[in-house]
């Protein structure tokens, strides 16, 4: 295979902030952190034995202090290499990688809103649903999603709406033109 004439591009974009899960994450840390020195003290004072719930807490605040990170400081990269899309979701400590053929990738569309309607309890389970959603940032949360081996990807999840069709058209392209031969499908 030829490379590519194209150099890499990269799409760099932070994840949306929601302020009462980060308040309620960092809440969750402290009481996780209060209730793990807790046991230390106990242990070292000797009115509490070593036993296997011991580990818990620190394996526990370890997930919640993951996903505080996720939720204050999270990104997402997607980076157009010449023959694949590499898709990168950092927390500042630890980062995702994925890689995807683009021969491989069809498809590519915005996320319909789960809740279509435009009432006031529509569009309140919609942001709960965002909400429940961006905690898990493993989970399918974004706004653009493609088709990879009969799988939906998700991805940019801060991606603001008055730039989802740009970007989209943005991803398309991308993929068209580092795919030569390839069937407009996209």
């Amino acid at each position: 295979m030829t490379p590519s004439p194209y150099p890499n591009t990269t799409i760099f974009v932070p994840v949306k902030h929601y302020p009462f899960l980060i308040v309620f994450a960092a809440l969750v840390n402290i009481m996780y952190s209060m209730a793990f020195i807790n046991r230390i003290s106990m242990i070292f004072t000797g009115k509490q034995d070593i036993d296997a719930s011991f580990l818990f807490f620190p394996v526990l605040l370890y997930f919640t202090i993951m996903i505080f990170l996720w939720l204050l400081k999270g990104t997402e990269e997607l980076i157009f290499h010449s023959d694949y899309l590499e898709v990168i979701r950092s927390n500042g400590m630890l980062r995702f990688r994925r890689k995807f053929s683009y021969a491989k990738i069809s498809h590519i569309t915005l996320v319909d809103k789960r809740y279509r309607g435009n009432e006031w309890v529509d569009t309140k389970r919609q942001a709960i649903a965002e909400q429940q959603q961006a905690v898990m940032f493993w989970n399918r949360m974004g706004r653009i999603e493609f088709t990879y081996n009969n799988r939906s990807i998700s991805v940019l999840n801060g991606l603001h709406k008055r730039d989802e069709e740009s970007m989209l058209n943005f991803i398309r392209d991308e993929v068209q033109k580092r795919s030569p031969g390839r069937k407009p499908d996209l």
